[in-house]
């Protein structure tokens, strides 16, 4: 049928130009080898505002792929856990019971914290209590943590204290109310945990004798602190995070220095400075000024001791 039409329109052209005093055999043949022609630049013209302009079905059906993309995107996200990192979270829950409120009162600062994840919750199936080291809950870790919750469950080594904490009444919310938030250090290797545990309880210790000015005392826990930390940026991991300011150990090194030499061990400053400078200088922290006092300090004892 169609070739039929075709064929009529072809000689339609031919008597068309018959009429005009133009030659029926030559435009007719100029119609059937133009019209293929002209089909195939209709089709392409017709294809390219298809293109342009999707209709409802081809649009819901590019949403489709977009929502799809994405949904692999999230289940990829809820099978990851935390590697090397340091987070902080806040303690929820506390006001619920008496029992909490009594263990948050208990609760100092720089207190280590337990982490439980093998608790049943009708709310948050991600639910990770809190406690102190008695075995005494606090609270919550706020709902929603899947990737904490999952680093947990596949046995993540972690580290947790208590960084801040304070107690006001809230007029908000008619009551007393218990604000808390507890750092965790997560997915390190076994030995970097300890390193990290171990330099955050002596630097308290550190810090306590030294608002106490038992500077004599303090030399030993000064070695231990600079050479912890010097062990522990021999990791090329750690070292990064710690240059791109994701992991913060809060060890005071100018204080380190300046107990050294209230001790009369100014030499021991000097060999701190020289432990702590490689590491220091590839961090970069010394271009930021954080350490002019005590970079300014230790150049003065080298020029006092003539060490070069």
């Amino acid at each position: 049928m169609i070739y039929i039409v075709w064929f009529s329109l072809c000689v339609a052209c031919g008597y068309y130009a018959k009429s005009k005093g133009r030659s029926f055999g030559k435009n007719f043949i100029g119609a059937i080898l133009f019209s293929p022609l002209l089909i195939a630049i209709i089709l392409l013209l017709s294809k390219s505002k298809k293109a342009g302009n999707l209709d409802e079905s081809e649009y819901i059906l590019n949403e489709e792929v977009t929502y799809n993309s994405n949904k692999t995107r999230e289940e990829k996200e809820a099978n990851s856990v935390y590697y090397n990192a340091e987070l902080s979270k806040e303690v929820k829950g506390v006001f619920a019971e008496n029992k909490r409120i009594k263990s948050f009162r208990n609760a100092k600062i720089g207190d280590e914290i337990i982490l439980d994840f093998n608790v049943f919750n009708d709310h948050d199936k991600y639910a990770i209590e809190i406690y102190d080291k008695s075995n005494n809950q606090i609270g919550f870790v706020p709902k929603g943590n899947r990737k904490l919750h999952r680093s947990l469950e596949q046995g993540a080594n972690y580290f947790s204290y208590v960084n801040r904490k304070s107690e006001y009444y809230s007029e908000e919310y008619d009551r007393d109310y218990f604000s808390m938030d507890i750092t965790i250090y997560i997915g390190f290797n076994e030995k970097n945990t300890s390193i990290i545990r171990n330099l955050f309880l002596e630097n308290i210790l550190f810090l306590s004798s030294y608002k106490l000015k038992e500077y004599d005392v303090n030399i030993e826990k000064s070695d231990f602190l600079i050479d912890s930390f010097v062990e522990l940026m021999s990791d090329s991991n750690i070292l990064n995070l710690y240059q791109k300011r994701k992991l913060d150990l809060s060890i005071d090194f100018d204080k380190i220095t300046i107990n050294a030499i209230r001790a009369k061990q100014e030499i021991k400053s000097i060999e701190y400075y020289n432990k702590l400078k490689p590491i220091l200088d590839k961090s970069k922290m010394w271009k930021e000024g954080r350490f002019d006092k005590l970079q300014s300090r230790i150049e003065k004892l080298l020029v006092k001791y003539e060490v070069n």
